[in-house]
């Protein structure tokens, strides 16, 4: 039994509840107290962690770590590419900031600095998938982060505003364009 005091919306904790497998849910008094704090936080987590189970585990740290940018890419390269695998890093990279902002260990301007890592780290992770094929170097690709996503700032519900440039051959900068944006609309999460 999952005591539901600590979820700000009661009903959605219990429906997500309800919908998890009793044999995943975590153990430890805590982890089943922030798992109250998500799951009451947002209906969203609850379809998360009913589809991926697995992120159930994040729960069981007492202080969730948020991943840097060179975590996210490091994961990404030593993950396998089913499909959807850089939607699975994403969606734990932002279940671990939402429960560090939940559950009050970070103020507003590290959780914008942390949702501001993960979008660096998953548009490294999709410029790399986008490059690592080409053995020839034909064109240098960047990425500049525009608006909110530029200044550190972005929210939950930010859109991430970027702008590709290259350097070299135009073709081959359109591919690695075009792999990376098949690379990361595969994977939106909206």
């Amino acid at each position: 039994m999952i005591d539901l005091a600590a979820a700000a919306n009661p009903d959605w904790a219990a429906e997500a509840v309800e919908r998890l497998d009793a044999d995943a849910l975590p153990a430890g008094e805590d982890a089943r107290r922030r798992l109250a704090v998500l799951l009451g936080s947002s209906q969203a987590f609850g379809d998360l962690l009913a589809s991926r189970p697995q992120l159930l585990e994040v729960l069981d740290e007492a202080e969730p770590t948020a991943w840097d940018a060179a975590t996210i890419r490091e994961r990404a390269r030593t993950t396998g590419r089913d499909a959807g695998w850089l939607l699975d890093i994403q969606r734990e990279g932002l279940l671990r900031v939402a429960l560090r902002d939940l559950l009050g260990l970070v103020d507003t301007p590290q959780t914008a600095e942390e949702l501001s890592d993960l979008a660096d780290g998953v548009l490294g992770a999709a410029l790399d998938e986008a490059v690592a094929d080409e053995a020839a170097d034909a064109a240098e690709v960047a990425v500049l982060a525009m608006g909110t996503r530029g200044g550190q700032e972005l929210h939950y519900v930010s859109d991430v505003d970027v702008i590709f440039v290259h350097r070299g051959d135009t073709a081959a900068a359109e591919l690695h364009h075009d792999r990376s944006r098949n690379t990361d609309d595969q994977h939106e999460d909206h």
